[in-house]
């Protein structure tokens, strides 16, 4: 019998009613109370038992109120049928249905109706009764299962192999608010002497943006087995990657970017900060350090670009030890437990305390400060922090 159940069990993917369906046989209506208890004796793990009358299964009797009876020994021999304590519902379920498409009308009716089991059928006969905790549990199951995959594709994405050159330390911090989020950042060599380094922050939370986290990797990693043609190396790329997200992204999400489109052979950076944070470059020169706060210049990717920015830049000379240093939004958006804001203020006075860290000390310090202000407080956005410095220029 054990194999029998265990054998019709195994038909059902978990994400389908009957995988969670408890196997018990009805119980006729006309039957003694005493005899529901006597099930009840026989199943302790059932948690409710389905009553027929006339071959059709009518509604369910909770375990819990079979106890309740059994304790109440007024009751056991004033009522001694089951017709009194039946919950009905006009919800049948078939076990092949899925979780979570019945999962809204079966909680509709329990706030309706107080019902909290459900008959079940196989192939238009009765198979058993399930409960809606235990549908609600599957499902949070399920959906806790779909993050956790999730976050192993982002972070294979994010754990790619990291570009090789003497002359970039370049340097990556990344805390996620939740499972999955909607930062991400990317390294391309389009050959020997030109790179792009690129941040985004993706509109919205979760599984969602990091659906569209999975859509950049994409184009980079077409762009990587596909090739990049000569006039596509450099800024002119911006564009194409644009026109590629608004055709995969929703029209009410965009992505705010900083695109660094670094050429040794120029010895140049061109800087595109798309709705993205200020990025800071600071510029050796003599003996003073020059700090310059490059705040957005273009829309973020997604959106629409109008002629006249598809060529919006900033440039900088590339030179030895010249560092540049940017974040995203959830650093600043960063609460503490009275609910105030890191803010833009704190945020430029930490730069401006730390540009001179060295590489390996940096990334520790920024950790520390975040730590430090978020105290006990819980993250509600990914923060992200780029550290590029320029060598042997």
């Amino acid at each position: 019998m054990a194999n029998s159940r265990s054998s019709l069990i195994n038909q059902f993917s978990p994400l389908q009613v009957g995988s969670v369906t408890e196997l018990i046989e009805s119980l006729s209506a006309s039957s003694p109370i005493s005899w529901a208890m006597q099930m009840i004796d026989e199943n302790p793990d059932a948690h409710a038992l389905p009553i027929e009358r006339d071959g059709m299964i009518i509604g369910v009797l909770e375990s819990r109120l079979i106890k309740e009876l059994n304790e109440s020994t007024w009751k056991k021999f004033w009522q001694r049928d089951l017709d009194a304590y039946i919950k009905t519902s006009a919800i049948v379920l078939d076990a092949f249905e899925h979780i979570e498409s019945v999962l809204p009308n079966l909680m509709k009716e329990n706030e309706e109706s107080g019902v909290n089991y459900f008959v079940v059928y196989y192939r238009r006969s009765y198979m058993g009764v399930v409960g809606l905790n235990r549908l609600i549990d599957q499902a949070n199951l399920l959906r806790k299962q779909d993050m956790d995959r999730a976050r192993d594709v982002q972070q294979a994405l994010l754990s790619r192999p990291r570009l090789k050159d003497r002359r970039i330390d370049c340097r990556f911090f990344i805390r996620m608010a939740h499972e999955v989020g909607g930062d991400f950042y990317q390294e391309f060599a389009f050959d020997e002497n030109r790179f792009l380094l690129a941040c985004f922050d993706v509109s919205g939370k979760n599984l969602a943006a990091s659906l569209t986290t999975t859509g950049i990797g994409a184009f980079f990693s077409a762009l990587k087995y596909f090739g990049a043609s000569e006039s596509y190396r450099s800024t002119d790329l911006t564009p194409r990657m644009n026109a590629y997200l608004r055709d995969l992204i929703p029209t009410d999400t965009f992505i705010a970017a900083v695109l660094f489109y670094i050429d040794f052979a120029q010895k140049t950076v061109k800087i595109q900060n798309m709705g993205y944070s200020p990025v800071y470059a600071f510029v050796p020169g003599g003996p003073k350090v020059t700090c310059k706060v490059l705040k957005p210049n273009l829309a973020p990717l997604g959106i629409e670009l109008d002629q006249s920015d598809k060529t919006s830049e900033y440039t900088l000379p590339i030179v030895s030890d010249l560092r540049i240093f940017t974040y995203s939004d959830g650093f600043t958006d960063l609460e503490n437990s009275d609910q105030i804001m890191y803010g833009d203020e704190r945020a430029k006075d930490f730069i401006l305390a730390h540009h001179a860290d060295s590489d390996a000390h940096f990334m520790p310090a920024f950790e520390k400060e975040i730590d430090r202000w978020r105290d006990k407080a819980s993250q509600k956005d990914d923060i992200t922090m780029m550290s590029l410095r320029f060598q042997d220029c």
